[in-house]
């Protein structure tokens, strides 16, 4: 503070040695003239005087309103640069400033400064807007379906690859939990989140066969990698869904073929062997149906033989989520934790004459595959038919061994009310076909140690 009063004080004192010293001498040189100078008149003296004194006041007024102006339009200057360089802008137009004293000189250099700067910038933010829209463009197009949620397991970021395998509008589940997305929290994906946010960032997990499904009723069998990140000091999960639905189907179809042919030649297996082939059909695992019914030709006439399947959705999430939750022999443990409930009797208690004309015998006469998208408008339905499945969709599937047709597979989604896809379609046929070769065998072999 000292410092700067003294500095004032000798800007105060130049100023006045500058002007005023000057004009002063001028006016003791001329007054003193006029004192020894006889001849002048008293009204020249006050002319002479007033004259001074207009030319020492002009003088004063044009220099402090020239010095007035030039800061006041080198302050506005000044003013204006720093205003665009807190709004991020680092240029000014130059024709504003016209060189003509040393702070204008300072400004131009700072324009040219500014201009340096504002390329640096303009340069790095292309380059940033690039790489972002790189970014955006793998994470995007990525094959394998892509979420993001927060150690409190909220959603940050979903893919659109994601969104569109389980029916979702990402904007309306970012900031909820994972139950806005799935029916239920597979027990190994929790166990797999909590694993990763207790290690953190220098940890990952690999979950193989993990059943998911959406609130939407989309159901996957999929490959989980769950890692860890930190962005900006926050603890990110990367939750990476390979879905090998497809892939898992068929390798689960032959081992549950393989294990058919392993217990083939066992008098009291006839029911097991059924009931592992439905299985097939309806698990997580295999084809995914929610239930699955097998008739068998007997003497002319479709027995009702087996049926996989819950009593209501209730019950079949349950089983999904108990199932999934770990890597378990589906053939031993699916006796045990399915209830054999209502379906399995009102399918065993169905007997028809093939010589009937309904839909299930038309499959198998003509040994074709039917697929029921509106059992209420579609005409080949009847009423018993419709009554006895309590569905809109169904497939019913022909099971043909050596050119004659050993029974049927009938096949819904009555409780995720999930479409029946042509891939499925086609993957039910072969393993249909498989299935009625093994059992056509099986009874054959019975038949002949009988």
């Amino acid at each position: 503070m000292f410092k700067t009063d003294n500095q004032n004080m000798k800007n105060i004192l130049y100023w006045i040695v500058k002007i005023f010293i000057p004009n002063l001498i001028l006016a003791v040189f001329i007054f003193g003239l006029l004192a020894y100078t006889e001849n002048i008149k008293n009204s020249t003296y006050y002319l002479l005087l007033g004259g001074m004194l207009i030319y020492f006041f002009s003088r004063l007024y044009f220099y402090y309103y020239k010095l007035g102006f030039f800061l006041w339009t080198n302050l506005k200057n000044l003013q204006q640069i720093v205003a665009e360089f807190k709004k991020g802008k680092f240029i000014l137009n130059e024709s504003e400033i016209s060189v003509r004293d040393n702070v204008s000189q300072v400004l131009k250099e700072l324009l040219t400064v500014g201009k340096q700067f504002e390329s640096i910038v303009s340069s790095q933010s292309d380059e940033l807007k690039k790489f972002h829209e790189i970014y955006s463009h793998i994470i995007c197009s990525i094959n394998s379906h892509f979420i993001v949620i927060d150690k409190n397991e909220k959603i940050l970021y979903v893919n659109e690859s994601f969104c569109k395998k389980f029916s979702i509008e990402g904007d309306k589940v970012i900031g909820k939990g994972l139950s806005s997305v799935f029916y239920f929290v597979n027990t190994r994906l929790k166990m797999g989140i909590s694993q990763v946010i207790k290690n953190g960032e220098n940890d990952s997990s690999v979950l193989k066969n993990v059943h998911l499904m959406s609130v939407n009723r989309k159901s996957i069998i999929s490959d989980l990698k769950i890692s860890s990140m930190n962005l900006k000091g926050e603890e990110q999960i990367v939750i990476i869904i390979d879905d090998i639905t497809d892939r898992f189907s068929k390798d689960y179809h032959a081992s549950i073929l393989s294990h058919l042919s392993e217990t083939m030649g066992v008098e009291n297996e006839t029911e097991t062997t059924f009931y592992n082939i439905l299985t097939g059909v309806t698990s997580g695992s295999g084809l995914g149906f929610n239930r699955a019914m097998l008739f068998m030709v007997e003497n002319d006439a479709l027995q009702g033989k087996m049926a996989v399947g819950p009593d209501s959705f209730e019950e079949a999430i349950e089983i999904w989520n108990s199932l999934s939750s770990a890597d378990i022999d589906v053939t031993v443990q699916y006796p045990i934790e399915i209830k054999r409930g209502s379906l399995l009797k009102k399918v065993q208690s169905y007997r028809v004459s093939l010589s009937d004309d309904n839909i299930f015998t038309q499959a198998i006469k003509n040994m074709e595959r039917i697929h029921i998208r509106n059992s209420g408008s579609d005409t080949r339905v009847s009423e018993d038919i419709r009554n006895f499945m309590e569905v809109d969709e169904f497939l019913i599937m022909p099971m043909i061994s050596f050119q004659k047709t050993i029974g049927i597979i009938v096949a819904d989604n009555k409780y995720n009310m999930t479409g029946i896809s042509v891939q499925s379609i086609d993957l039910l046929s072969i393993f249909c076909f498989q299935s009625a070769f093994l059992i056509e065998s099986y009874l054959n072999l019975i038949e002949v140690k009988k």
